[in-house]
């Protein structure tokens, strides 16, 4: 049964005094605030305040239903609490009261809240507004990362029609707020868990599944996703810029979004290299992780592996599996390309969340074509590993565990380069700890990471990946 809190929660959603997004508002428009009072959406404030203040009033829209926080109108003071002047700030202190504004968000609320403002210069007879003033709006919406919590420690609320919010002391308000949060992870979780390809047992030993979601606590952006879009980023032809030298030939409708596959280069019912991506913006990567015994390695694929496989055997490991991971980064970096173009395509900037799964590890020897690797195997030891499966992250995947990554925007001066850096500037993270995790080179470890070097400097001659 639907309660009041959702109902309210709803309507909230839809509430918009100037029924247009808040880049269309004009100066004139501001004029239907002198019906709107003060309560559960808009809050009025006549001058500036500090950073801390306007966190409080920030957090309590973010908690609540989220709402219009203007500087530059006064209330009245009839008791109805509509608005009933409109002073402006003066323009000299609007830099000042912006910087406040951005600081509320990244200084005195844990987690940080999006919000969307805009400047509203003077004059406008039609509100009374001067020459020289403005008016600032600040638009919040309702947060997905509930609870926020104020730098003083308090959590607050807009509560009825009070024009100040309130600290949220009752229990089942807490409660209440954690759930929205608990809500996103179970989406997260349950979205990595229908996609895990370790799941289907179709007789591939290893995988990669690499996710990626939109920061929750950033509206939705951008063009809605469709089965040519998807078409056009992992169907095309890559050969001129760093992506998949095989293309994706299967886009279909699969759940609430689209799944890419590829097919020709595998048995058809046999999974391969795939693509999950939800209407949502969740997107999930499968990568196969060629794993095979010593005495069946194709060393003639790589400038190393002779050298690699000799070593093996000379310290008697004639019966190890080796993984082939030479072209796990590629792959990773590859597929994070496609992912960006999609989002150019889509026009979605907003930051993402990401993380990882590497499974079927088990007693298999780690192989990837570096010179540098090659020496630390003889000179330290040969890397075996003993753990089945590893995560970044570690625990649970979530909203607050998963690792935040920037959108890196295409630069339009060099696009063939910038599609080349940008994947590994967006995504190096997730591919120096996966090198990490497979016993390959320490991410911490500057020295190490020239394995890194290694596999993307032998790439730079051909930018598509063989899969």
């Amino acid at each position: 049964m639907t309660n009041h809190r959702q109902v309210r929660a709803r309507i909230a959603s839809m509430f918009n005094p100037f029924q247009k997004p808040l880049d269309q508002i004009q100066i004139d428009d501001l004029h239907v605030l002198r019906r709107i009072p003060e309560g559960w959406y808009i809050e009025y404030k006549s001058a500036p305040i500090k950073p801390r203040e306007i966190a409080k009033s920030l957090t309590s829209f973010a908690n609540q239903y989220g709402g219009y926080l203007f500087f530059g109108v006064k209330e009245s003071a009839t008791g109805d609490l509509t608005a009933s002047e409109f002073p402006g700030i003066a323009n000299s202190e609007v830099p000042i009261l912006q910087t406040h504004v951005r600081d509320s968000a990244a200084s005195h609320s844990n987690p940080s809240f999006h919000f969307e403002s805009i400047l509203l210069a003077g004059p406008c007879p039609k509100i009374g507004l001067p020459t020289g003033r403005s008016i600032l709006i600040v638009r919040v919406e309702a947060g997905v990362l509930s609870p926020y919590i104020h730098s003083s420690g308090r959590i607050y609320r807009r509560v009825g029609d009070s024009a100040e919010p309130k600290p949220a002391a009752d229990p089942i308000q807490l409660t209440e707020l954690l759930d929205r949060r608990n809500r996103e992870n179970k989406r997260i979780q349950k979205f990595i868990s229908d996609h895990d390809p370790t799941a289907r047992r179709q007789g591939i030993d290893g995988w990669m599944q690499l996710y990626f979601f939109p920061d929750p606590n950033e509206p939705v952006k951008g063009r809605e996703l469709c089965r040519n879009a998807m078409s056009e980023v992992f169907g095309a032809d890559t050969e001129s810029r760093l992506g998949l030298r095989a293309p994706m030939q299967s886009v279909y409708p699969s759940g609430l979004g689209y799944t890419a596959r590829q097919t020709d280069e595998n048995q058809p019912t046999i999974l391969g290299m795939t693509a999950h991506v939800a209407f949502s913006g969740y997107t999930s990567f499968s990568i196969p992780i060629s794993i095979q015994q010593i005495g069946a390695f194709d060393i003639s694929r790589y400038e190393h592996a002779a050298s690699f496989v000799e070593h093996l055997t000379n310290r008697g490991y004639e019966s190890v599996r080796v993984a082939d991971f030479s072209k796990l980064i590629v792959a990773m970096a590859a597929l994070i390309n496609h992912y960006l173009q999609l989002k150019d395509l889509l026009e979605d900037d907003r930051p993402v969340i990401a993380g990882f799964k590497l499974s079927g590890l088990l007693g298999i020897c780690p192989f990837v074509d570096s010179k540098f690797y090659v020496s630390n195997a003889r000179t330290h030891g040969i890397p075996l590993l003993d753990i089945e499966s590893v995560h970044l992250p570690s625990d649970e995947p979530s909203v607050d565990t998963l690792v935040k990554l920037n959108f890196v925007p295409l630069d339009e001066s060099d696009a063939n380069l910038s599609s080349h850096v940008r994947p590994y500037r967006f995504g190096y993270s997730l591919m120096a700890i996966a090198l990490s995790c497979i016993g390959v080179s320490s991410f911490l470890d500057d020295a190490e990471m020239r394995v890194f070097s290694d596999l993307i400097g032998a790439f730079d001659n051909n930018r598509t990946v063989d899969t």
